[in-house]
């Protein structure tokens, strides 16, 4: 997706969606929290598909990003699970464009006791380190961080 190779994409995304048929074929009768890893890997190749859209057609984007909101917000609230989705759409949305979602990502991240990667998620979203810049006032150009 990086170098546009869109039809190369979708002929990987459609393999890895076979392969991920047959597993969640094999898990249907097992334990739920199974099965939503696997559902999670599949979402995440739909957002992928939507990746190249997002890409091709400039129209669609805040239709693209409103689903992708909601979508999360059906999520279950993992870290590792919300990580591995916002990775996907940092192919064509940069943190800085999603503040609402990478602030609910950190917070998240702050009640789950990982706060090392929610202090590292608002050093992003701020572009400093407070805690090594004691000197300095906070930037305001992230009022919401």
């Amino acid at each position: 997706l990086h170098q546009d190779l869109f039809s190369l994409a979708q002929q990987c995304i459609d393999k890895a969606r076979d392969l991920w048929d047959a597993e969640l074929t094999a898990m249907a009768g097992e334990s739920y929290s199974r099965a939503y890893g696997a559902m999670v890997s599949c979402q995440m190749l739909s957002e992928l598909e939507e990746v190249i859209q997002y890409k091709l057609v400039p129209e669609r984007r805040d239709i693209i990003r409103d689903t992708w909101w909601e979508r999360l917000q059906g999520c279950q609230r993992i870290v590792e699970d919300w990580q591995r989705i916002l990775m996907v759409r940092s192919l064509v949305i940069n943190p800085h464009e999603d503040m609402r979602t990478w602030l609910k990502y950190a917070s998240l991240c702050g009640k789950s006791g990982r706060l090392a990667l929610a202090h590292k998620t608002l050093v992003l979203l701020l572009g400093v380190d407070p805690s090594k810049q004691l000197d300095h006032p906070l930037p305001t150009a992230h009022p919401h961080v």
